[in-house]
């Protein structure tokens, strides 16, 4: 019964947090508080998991920023890596035109 109990509360707590309903930092808390109160149902097979997880959650907590977001910042920032590194290469070209005699 205690196994079922706790299959079903860790089962809970991954669909809360996958739905957004809590933020990162309470998700990475409820988990904490999950392995103090009970054993892990799964431990074989979440042994791999927990270490993609855990590096998912703390670049997570370090920028703060939802994958939506990021993405968005990434598109933008790859459109003017793009334009400063053509003006570069442009600029050394038309540099080394006038330079070389």
């Amino acid at each position: 019964m205690k196994d079922i109990f706790s299959k079903t509360v860790y089962f809970l707590i991954i669909i809360i947090a996958l739905l957004g309903v809590i933020n990162s930092p309470t998700a990475l808390l409820l988990g904490f508080v999950y392995t103090i109160i009970f054993n892990n149902p799964f431990k074989e097979s979440s042994h791999k998991a927990i270490h993609y997880f855990l590096k998912i959650s703390v670049v997570g907590l370090g920028f703060g920023m939802f994958i939506k977001e990021t993405l968005e910042t990434s598109k933008e920032g790859l459109s003017l890596t793009i334009f400063f590194n053509t003006f570069n290469c442009n600029a050394r070209f038309a540099n080394n035109k006038t330079s070389k005699n």
